[in-house]
This record gives C-alpha cells, structure tokens and sequence, in this order.
C-alpha cells in the first residue's frame, strides 16, 4: 500500500465537502452582500463583491474536481505527481481567494451585516491552503513508496541479467551453436561416404564393361538413387553429385 493512500483519500472527501461549503459562503457573501450594500450607494465595493461570487463559485468547483482526482488516484503511488500538480494549483487559487476577501472585509464597515464571519474565513483558509498542503504531501508520500517499489525491481532485473552472463561464460557455447557444428560434421561425413561409394561404384561399372563388353551405365543412376534414398540423403546431397548420375 501507498503511504500517501489514507492522507488522499481523507484530504480528497474533506476538499469536496468544503468545497460545497465554498460554494455557498461565495454566493452568500458575494452576491447578498453586493446586493444589501447596492442599496447604499457604494459601488466599488458591490463590483468587488460580486467578482469574488464569481471566484468563489468557480474555485468551488474546481476544488471539488480536485478532491476527487485526489481520491481517485490516492492508490497509485506513480500518480504523485498529478496530486502535487493539482495540489498546487488549488493552492494558489486559494490564496488569491483569501486575500480578495481580505480586501472587501477591508473595505466593509465592522457594522455591516455582510463583514466576513469567522466560519466564512475557516472555510478560505482550510479548502484553499490547509487542504492542499496536505494533498502535495500525500502525493510526495505516494512517490517515495513508487520508487522503493521500483527499486528492488530494479536490482533484481540488473541481478538475473548478471548471473544469466555469468552462466552463459561458464557453459560455454549455447545448444543452437553445438548442433550446427555436429551439422556440419555430419555433413561432411556423409559426403565422404558418398565420394568413397561413388569411386567403388564406378570402378565395379568399369570392370562389368570390360568383362561382358556391355554397357550398364543406364543402370548407375537407379542403384545410385536407391543408395542416396537409404541413406536419407537425397534431399541434402550436393547438386554435383546429382549431377553425375543423371
């Protein structure tokens, strides 16, 4: 098991359920607040509260995306780095969001009904910057396990390639090597043989010839072909030696 699997998997269900709460404090924040101070006249800071809506909602969003990609892959220990990655991001995202509120908490009266409560700020501060810390150090956690696991991996395949060496150099030659060589031996002798009854042969056809005066040449080739076929040689013999008893 990965030793970042529980962190992300918490981290990740956290980031969505706060993500949700985001959400909300967003639309109650940003857009009743620039809605109730509208009414007062005060433009700049109704344009400033409904941009941080809008930021809100959209950070919402996308920290739910991103806890869910943390608990998707908090079982792959080779996706750490996508969880840093997009640790990061929400990371970033969320600072810009508290110091937005900060600014419109700055510019609000302390008696306005709309001035930042403690659990709008809790909520910027934990889904936007305590969360993700602990989502990059989940996906860190996840590829120092990635790499103790590849590397007995590792040693282990440089380990039987040595020995495979090794042994290789202490057999000596392989099998294939040994069998084309008894080949080739093989071979030879049976040429040997072939030139030893070829030589026989020709001397016996010269002896009928001068004996009996007759010509059995016409019989050398089917003796010779039956010689090759019982010494299963006719497929292998070499062309001039077919050539001679045709």
């Amino acid at each position: 098991m990965a030793k970042g699997n529980v962190l992300l998997k918490i981290v990740g269900v956290l980031i969505i359920i706060i993500g949700v709460l985001g959400i909300l404090w967003a639309m109650y924040y940003g857009f009743l607040g620039a809605l109730g101070l509208s009414e007062m006249g005060k433009v700049v800071i109704t344009g400033l509260l409904i941009l941080y809506g809008l930021y809100g909602i959209f950070t919402g969003f996308f920290q739910i995306a991103v806890g869910a990609i943390a608990f998707r892959h908090s079982k792959i220990p080779e996706h750490g780095t996508r969880c840093i990655v997009w640790g990061g991001i929400i990371l970033i995202l969320g600072i810009f969001l508290y110091v937005l509120l900060r600014v419109t908490a700055g510019m609000i009266h302390v008696d306005s009904d709309f001035y930042p409560k403690w659990y709008g700020s809790a909520i910027v501060i934990t889904n936007g910057m305590v969360l993700p810390v602990l989502m990059i150090l989940g996906g860190v956690l996840n590829l120092i396990s990635a790499k103790q696991q590849l590397g007995p991996a590792g040693s282990a395949v440089s380990g039987n390639a040595i020995s495979a060496d090794s042994k290789s150099e202490k057999e000596g030659p392989s099998l294939e090597a040994k069998t084309e060589v008894m080949g080739v031996e093989a071979a030879a002798s049976d040429m040997e043989e072939v030139n030893a009854g070829t030589v026989s042969e020709e001397k016996t056809v010269e002896g009928i010839s001068d004996t009996s005066g007759v010509n059995n040449i016409s019989e050398k080739p089917e003796g010779r072909l039956a010689y090759l076929q019982s010494r299963r040689l006719s497929r292998e013999v070499d062309p001039r030696v077919k050539r001679i008893f045709k």
